[in-house]
């Protein structure tokens, strides 16, 4: 068996419904041996392609081979010295000269985000680093072991040492029966990342743009077929419809309301097409300028596969102590939202996803959340659709529970936000 170690982001919750939820878009047989808000450790019979799983997963800062694994001990010395050989056999098979030294660092993760003997083991893992440095200088090796403020090596550091293609980062993850020992394989892009949020000719700040790293997520966890249609019934300036041709679909509609909205998606594909040298020769991309009301006029029944939006969240600026003000937007919201379910309906398959973000104010008014109603929700599901929620094993653990809202849904959101986005997924019976 292959095992993995994927490095979960900012928001843990959010990046595990991805990953399972790209695994069973694939069909791909895969065993999961361990979960937390750190981490998923994952054994497949087969050997996954890291680098492009990589690319495909917007909420996995690190993917690492397992190398070795030991029973978690009281002792923690017991475990660093276990694996010390394993560390030292492999840097010892590198070559090294005065113009390129073996680089290496360790990334340490716990399961249990308060263990107790975090500095403590951090420690022991530099005197592990300084001991494996003197072993390979005493075999004429030279060596830079690369050290970070932090218990981990970030996905920038790892990039600018070149610990990927020309050094080591050895991941230590510890849980409460297993620590793994594990290889860095790949690491997240972020300067693509950026590129790609802050780099295209057209943006709408006032129209709000969701991050890609988010859209990308959302994308895969509607598991739609890259053959069939994807929807975003409220495009804005494209986003969600560049992530999906960049993940590999075929099939692709935005539609907006506003012209402006159009044009920005226009231009900013032309953009990302000639940027990424994509292929289109064989995929679909309709763009329509129409309310999510008016498209049967535009979509034929049954014809879409997923729907993946970020509709209108309400203004960014409205003051959060305006407590009235804010419940008379979120009828006009919650009318908006129940009108674009009973137009999309009929225009999905059945079993067909849809992955929308509804917003959550913050209003000084008891330091307190506003969420659209349940009854939106129970008006959802009279039009034929069902509410998928995560996992109760997921809603019952603590860490993880820290991005879920009481409603077992994901939560999306940067401290300070006056808008954070609920992450909601129907299906359509």
């Amino acid at each position: 068996m292959n095992k993995y170690i994927f490095i979960l982001g900012q928001n843990p919750a959010l990046s595990i419904v991805e990953i399972e939820s790209f695994f069973t878009k694939i069909k791909s047989t895969i065993v999961l041996n361990s979960k937390s808000s750190a981490a998923m450790v994952i054994s497949s019979t087969k050997k996954l392609n890291l680098v492009e799983l990589q690319k495909q997963l917007g909420g996995t800062i690190k993917i690492a081979t397992v190398i070795n694994e030991a029973m978690t001990s009281r002792d923690h010395q017991v475990i660093i010295s276990s694996l010390q050989n394993d560390i030292l056999s492999l840097l010892s098979k590198q070559k090294s000269s005065a113009d390129q030294k073996i680089k290496f660092g360790i990334s340490l993760y716990f399961s249990d985000p308060d263990y107790r003997n975090k500095k403590n083991i951090r420690n022991d893992i530099n005197k592990l680093g300084l001991t494996v440095k003197r072993s390979l200088a005493n075999k004429n090796k030279k060596s830079r072991f690369v050290v970070s403020r932090d218990y981990e090596l970030s996905s920038v550091i790892v990039q600018k040492e070149k610990l990927l293609d020309k050094g080591y980062d050895f991941i230590l993850y510890l849980t409460k029966e297993i620590t793994y020992l594990a290889r860095t394989e790949t690491v997240q892009d972020f300067q693509d990342y950026s590129a790609r949020d802050y780099n295209r000719p057209q943006k709408d700040m006032l129209s709000g743009i969701i991050p890609v790293k988010l859209a990308q997520m959302m994308i895969n966890i509607s598991r739609g077929s890259d053959d069939e249609f994807l929807l975003d019934p409220f495009c804005g300036s494209g986003t969600i419809i560049q992530e999906a041709l960049r993940l590999g679909y075929n099939k692709v509609i935005g539609s907006d309301k506003s012209d402006k909205a159009i044009n920005n998606t226009k231009n900013n594909l032309r953009w990302f097409i000639d940027k990424y040298n994509l292929e289109t020769k064989n995929k679909v991309i309709e763009l329509y300028q129409s309310s999510v009301e008016n498209l049967g006029k535009k979509i034929d029944p049954e014809k879409i596969g997923a729907v993946v939006t970020e509709p209108y969240l309400g203004s960014p600026y409205q003051s959060e102590s305006d407590y009235l003000a804010r419940s008379q937007q979120i009828k006009q919201i919650e009318k908006l939202y129940l009108q674009s379910f009973q137009s999309l309906y009929p225009l999905l398959f059945d079993g067909a996803l849809i992955i929308m973000v509804w917003p959550v104010f913050w209003t000084r008014k008891n330091n307190a959340d506003i969420y659209l109603s349940d009854q939106l929700v129970k008006e959802i599901q009279k039009l034929g659709f069902v509410q998928v929620l995560v996992s109760k094993e997921m809603s019952n653990d603590r860490d993880l529970a820290k991005n879920l809202s009481k409603r077992s849904t994901i939560l999306f959101f940067r401290q300070q936000q006056r808008i954070k986005r609920e992450i909601v997924m129907f299906q359509k019976k």
